[in-house]
């Protein structure tokens, strides 16, 4: 779009006909905000313009458009000028970047992410993201608690310097099963070891977040404490056997009925 120096419309090419609905003959002469702008959007919009001189002059602005039939389209313009002899602005070029989906799928990707950190954040279970090479990038308040240390002591730490020493190897060789495609994801009951040197057990979830192009970018890991439930079977197994010994080898006959 071509202004004069008032910021009246003396061009517009065909992309931005088609774009806004309205054809040259009929706004050429008008000024722009007029023509294009909501009428709350005007007053900005002319202030940016009537800072253009030549020597200080705004390249780059943003707003919605509003087409010939009601629509909206959000448009980034980078200006230029053509000067006079005397060196004062006789023309405005206006060159418009339809921005319309990008800044929707900006706007959806912010509320994802947020609606992400809300529930990252306040988890009932550990959560944290680790790089393709099981370094751990980010993690959740539980999962500090779970493994009773600081962010700054679990950050850029494999995910294997907790686990417990003898279950090293086998969860290396899952992530490296996930990585080479062979699995989607894990999930399994798996040792931890504690800097107080007991064990947790935990229900771990390991997801994997690719690229269509590069693979496997970093993992979702989540861990649910499940050591009191644990202990409680390995206890319930105990006595069971304890029963099935003391009922198979008593000296006196037992009836069960």
């Amino acid at each position: 779009m071509v202004m004069d120096h008032e910021g009246r419309i003396v061009r517009m090419n065909r992309a931005l006909e088609e774009l806004t609905g309205h054809v040259l003959s009929k706004v050429q002469g008008q000024f722009a905000w007029d023509a294009f702008l909501a009428p709350e959007d005007r007053g900005a919009s002319k202030s940016h313009f009537m800072a253009l001189t030549a020597s200080q002059f705004p390249m780059l602005i943003e707003n919605i458009i509003r087409s010939a039939t009601g629509g909206k389209r959000r448009i980034t313009w980078s200006n230029s000028v053509i000067l006079n002899q005397d060196e004062t602005i006789e023309f405005i070029v206006a060159s418009g970047l339809d921005i319309t989906e990008h800044k929707s799928a900006e706007i959806a990707l912010r509320n994802s992410e947020a609606k992400f950190r809300a529930v990252f954040t306040d988890a009932g279970m550990g959560i944290a993201i680790g790089s393709r090479h099981g370094r751990l990038l980010d993690l959740n308040p539980m999962f500090e608690r779970m493994f009773d240390r600081t962010r700054s002591q679990l950050l850029n730490i494999p995910l294997k310097e907790l686990i417990h020493p003898q279950d090293i190897d086998g969860i290396e060789a899952h992530l490296d099963s996930i990585l080479s495609g062979y699995r989607s994801s894990l999930s399994l009951e798996q040792r931890f070891l504690l800097p107080s040197g007991d064990v947790l057990w935990g229900r771990m979830t390991i997801t994997p977040v690719s690229d269509a192009k590069l693979g496997v970018q970093y993992f979702i890991i989540m861990i649910e404490d499940v050591t009191e439930s644990i202990r409680m079977e390995h206890q319930l197994r105990e006595a069971e056997v304890t029963y099935r010994n003391i009922f198979e080898h008593a000296v006196e006959g037992i009836f069960q009925g």
